[in-house]
């Protein structure tokens, strides 16, 4: 199979256990054609999330503030996420994103009412 885009993304959260936190903010970019597309986002803390731990704001220098100020509504985020992932031809590439990362990108398109698409992914972990 030819893939026609290459996408990396990343995910920080507000904490390690993806049961228990959400992402906070997320970054894509998109490669295509020689291009590279950028896609970054804040999402504000939702109910039953509503904080940023202490060690989470050393590992990543997000506060609440930040994501108050400048995060956008999670499902506003992950419906952008789904238009970029659900195109045939991607092949996805990150860190940590087949025990990490992935469990987000399922669970909210989920909350969306949207499968997870059938993507071809590379772990360099």
């Amino acid at each position: 199979m030819s893939y026609k885009r290459v996408i990396v993304y990343d995910f920080e959260t507000n904490g390690f256990f993806c049961e228990k936190t959400q992402p906070i903010e997320v970054c894509v970019k998109i490669i295509e054609d020689g291009k590279i597309d950028y896609y970054h986002s804040y999402i504000n803390i939702r109910d039953g999330f509503n904080y940023v731990p202490y060690n989470i704001v050393d590992l990543t220098g997000i506060t609440k503030q930040i994501l108050d100020e400048k995060g956008r509504n999670i499902r506003d985020v992950f419906s952008n996420l789904y238009e970029i992932f659900n195109q045939e031809g991607n092949f996805v590439v990150g860190y940590n994103i087949m025990t990490f990362d992935n469990k987000f990108l399922e669970r909210e398109f989920k909350a969306i009412g949207k499968d997870m698409p059938s993507l071809n992914f590379f772990d360099c972990q």
